[in-house]
């Protein structure tokens, strides 16, 4: 923990110097919080276990209904935002490409807002530092396509009605 780590300088710095590393230490996790919260993707840190749990999730989820107090409260987990008709293949396709080796994963899939409705999304998912945790943690960055899918089905339709007039 923070406190832990800045504990063990008690040694090296004065009280006053002690003081100072810890308040810098909360103004830059304040700094970086605000920085990633307002990043347009919704980001995520997930631990590799059967539900896939949300350790972290970044103050935006409200743009799909849920609130961060959801994810911590295991009342939503990355597994259940997956549409379940998706699920299989995100982790099928999330787990071939980790063994592989890749260190950024990029994925498609539809999730389930709040009030049930599908959205596409792309994710782009990074490995996080290995810990000495039980379970492995990844990042996830889900930013909304799903006006491009559906410029993209519009389009297909366009070609596959101009196939048949020719």
């Amino acid at each position: 923990t923070l406190i832990g780590i800045l504990g063990g300088y008690h040694l090296l710095y004065s009280r006053e110097e002690m003081n100072n590393v810890f308040w810098w230490v909360r103004d830059e996790k304040v700094r970086l919080t605000k920085l990633v919260s307002n990043h347009n993707g919704i980001l995520f840190r997930v631990r590799e276990d059967e539900d896939w749990f949300v350790e972290y999730v970044t103050d935006n989820i409200v743009k799909i209904g849920y609130t961060r107090k959801d994810f911590f409260l295991r009342e939503m987990t990355m597994k259940k935002l997956i549409v379940e008709e998706d699920v299989d293949q995100v982790i099928h396709s999330f787990y071939t490409q980790k063994k592989m080796g890749k260190d950024k994963i990029a994925l498609e899939y539809r999730i389930r807002t709040k009030d049930g409705n599908k959205v596409w999304v792309k994710a782009t998912v990074f490995k996080s530092e290995k810990s000495n945790e039980k379970y492995d943690t990844v990042n996830f960055i889900l930013e909304d396509i799903t006006q491009f899918k559906k410029l993209q089905n519009e389009l297909q339709s366009s070609k596959e009605a101009l196939k048949v007039k020719l």
